[in-house]
């Protein structure tokens, strides 16, 4: 396990600073050695950051993370600002595949957990179309509600028979980290990545944005024209309590 990673403090969470490059190598270190320490690796955006401000065991959560990668375009905006020059966007939607890709020939073993009904096997079948070699032990999607403890204790003891190393989570903010969370001390795996709409994203229910609509800064205007009534309060919500977060920042 690496010690020294670079990090900015954002809105008092602690944002991994380094380059894409950066990522990977430190995410190698991790699913490449026999330790399983069961690390939480999260793919962590503006949304993320706002919502820890009005949760303080979220943002506890979040600050106990091994590595939280700036997801949206203007936390590593943010981060250049300060002075953290290498600091580049790292997408949950390029996370999945990227590590999928670099595990594909080793014995790590992956488990995919979340999304509605069937995306799950869905997702599997689709990374295992693209990497013939990939190893998957698992699928579980939940239901659409908070988990029991006898719940959390049998898909703790799913994960564990299933030998996984590594865990994706594919729910919604905050509650993929503070499942995460919940679950980190009773399997044991090499890392937990909450990666949000990445299943969705991989197979294809949700388009990415344009790359030149990314590059302005304006994914979140165009993700709320095509998903209005899911996400209009939201980011009126996260919007201006973010502006005040960066004002405070760089001021």
């Amino acid at each position: 396990m690496i010690e020294n990673i670079p990090n900015i403090k954002i809105g008092g969470i602690n944002i991994f600073s380094g380059s894409k490059d950066d990522f990977i190598k430190i995410n190698q270190s991790v699913l490449f050695d026999n330790k399983k320490e069961s690390l939480i690796i999260s793919s962590t955006s503006v949304h993320g950051i706002v919502e820890s401000q009005y949760d303080s065991t979220y943002q506890n959560i979040l600050n106990k993370c091994y590595l939280l990668n700036p997801d949206g375009r203007p936390l590593s905006l943010l981060g250049k600002l300060r002075g953290h020059k290498k600091m580049e966007q790292i997408r949950g939607p390029d996370v999945l595949p990227e590590i999928c890709r670099i595990t594909a020939k080793s014995n790590n073993k992956h488990f995919f957990y979340g999304g509605n009904e069937g995306v799950a096997d869905q997702l599997a079948k689709s990374l295992k179309k693209d990497n013939h070699a990939i190893n998957i032990a698992g699928t579980y999607c939940p239901p659409f509600r908070e988990l029991s403890e006898k719940e959390m204790n049998e898909i703790a003891d799913l994960i564990n028979r299933s030998e996984a190393d590594i865990v994706w989570v594919g729910l919604s903010t905050p509650k993929q980290e503070k499942w995460a969370y919940a679950i980190k001390d009773k399997i044991s795996v090499k890392a937990i990545y909450t990666v949000g709409a990445a299943f969705d994203f991989e197979i294809g229910i949700i388009q990415p944005a344009p790359k030149w609509i990314t590059k302005i800064y304006l994914e979140w205007l165009y993700r709320i024209i095509k998903d209005p009534r899911r996400l209009l309060m939201r980011y009126l919500r996260i919007i201006p309590k973010f502006l005040s977060i960066i004002l405070k920042e760089l001021f």
